[in-house]
């Protein structure tokens, strides 16, 4: 064996600095017929430089210098060159190059990549690119009959997360989360018209992008998003509340938000008697806190009907001094209203997709640069995490030969597994 490790070419000289090799080496096959009329009458026709890179070596760039052999052949009369073999000829590097690169790219930067293998970006980003299609074309996802619709904060921007919310499963990531991008994707899904429900948060975009593009499904605003701003509503009293207090009670009280944002049934004995100190000694705290309670009970309600109820009673409620505060949840209850209500004949939710935020941490460890196309990539494609199953026993024997009626369903990639791997930091 040579240092290039490759059994069909043969070293000729090495050469080295501080950082590259560059090998003279010679392919051991020689040509013995045409490329094009296959006849054996060939001869040699010249010979010119050419190099090709390969895999990075004791820490140095790897160039394959070759004086690659031209042919004449004597029947057809056609000239070709010598074939490389292990060489991806399209991109002037090694098999085994280009697979290396395929895999660093989705853990690392493309600039950092190509210094690392001596090759521009642009032809990183275009062998990343070819990785991408192919793999997006041998993993197609079935369309959910009940789709979500959220977002989720990567490589600097925030970008659209599509979900089977039935499956809890990822099946798309988008650059951005505009409606003209959101639209050209749903018009593009396959069976888009078996779809019967979209979960969205209160984003007027992702609700024009679903009513334009299907028409035949239920928008159904998820109680997740509409939850959180009673809390926010909460958090906006304990801010004017902390105003008037001492250095001390403000460091406290901003540490015991925590407490005030949590439902009071999950609350242990001693967190209570937190609560009930700050809610006691500050009666619009307490108030405030009793409105975000009520408010989440609401979704106790058994149907669309007793929800109506409950939220005009809530809203009755809310004392005249803290109308202010939770302004924004009144103004998103009312423009909202029908979609909101959605919920008692729809109750699906995109929640689980926050899990994918510790993305952003994979993104910090790895450093500034990851791309966002490495990062959808990597939530699309990676091996072990898509939800498939198998059609039944016995499925298609009495179909016609033609129609596969064996094909495994792939419906997403696993939000669950994919937010364990993230917590374990192997992802």
């Amino acid at each position: 064996m040579n240092l290039l490790n490759l059994e069909d070419w043969n070293v000729l000289n090495i050469e080295s600095n501080e950082h590259d090799y560059r090998i003279s080496a010679e392919p051991i096959p020689t040509p013995t017929a045409c490329i094009y009329c296959k006849s054996s009458t060939i001869v040699r026709f010249g010979k010119r430089d050419h190099r090709v890179m390969d895999l990075p070596t004791h820490g140095k760039r790897m160039g394959i210098v070759v004086q690659r052999r031209r042919f004449l052949c004597n029947t057809c009369h056609r000239t070709f060159s010598e074939a490389l073999p292990d060489v991806d000829e399209k991109h002037d590097m090694t098999c085994r190059l280009v697979e290396y690169i395929k895999r660093q790219a989705l853990r690392q930067p493309f600039t950092h990549v190509a210094d690392e293998v001596g090759i521009d970006e642009k032809l990183v980003r275009l062998i990343f690119q070819e990785f991408t299609e192919k793999q997006k074309a041998t993993h197609t996802f079935v369309t959910p009959t009940h789709l979500g619709i959220d977002e989720v904060h990567l490589a600097n921007q925030m970008r659209c997360v599509l979900a089977n919310v039935k499956e809890r499963t990822v099946i798309d990531v988008l650059k951005d989360r505009n409606k003209k991008t959101v639209l050209r994707y749903l018009n593009t899904l396959p069976d888009r018209d078996t779809i019967e429900v979209v979960a969205i948060d209160m984003w007027e975009p992702y609700y024009d992008a679903a009513t334009l593009a299907l028409p035949g499904a239920k928008v159904v605003i998820d109680h997740f998003h509409i939850v959180k701003m009673a809390n926010e509503a909460l958090d906006r009293v304990r801010k004017e509340v902390r105003i008037d207090l001492s250095d001390r009670q403000r460091r406290t009280l901003m540490h015991d938000k925590y407490i005030l944002l949590r439902r009071e049934k999950d609350l242990d004995e001693k967190k209570r008697l937190i609560l009930d100190a700050w809610t006691l000694n500050f009666p619009l705290l307490g108030k405030a806190y009793r409105l975000k309670e009520d408010f989440f009970d609401i979704w106790k309600a058994l149907d669309r009907s007793a929800a109506i109820v409950a939220f005009r009673e809530w809203k009755a409620s809310i004392p005249e001094e803290l109308e202010p505060a939770f302004k924004p949840l009144l103004t998103a209850l009312g423009n909202w209203h029908n979609e909101i209500l959605n919920y008692w004949d729809a109750p699906y939710t995109t929640a689980y997709v926050e899990a994918l935020n510790g993305l952003i941490k994979v993104e910090n460890r790895l450093g500034r640069g990851y791309s966002f196309e490495a990062l959808r990539a990597k939530i699309l494609y990676s091996k072990g995490l898509h939800v498939q199953y198998r059609p039944k026993y016995g499925t298609g024997f009495d179909q016609p030969k033609d129609v596969d009626h064996q094909q495994q369903l792939t419906y997403g990639v696993s939000i669950s597994t994919l937010t364990r791997l993230i917590e374990e930091g192997g992802f």
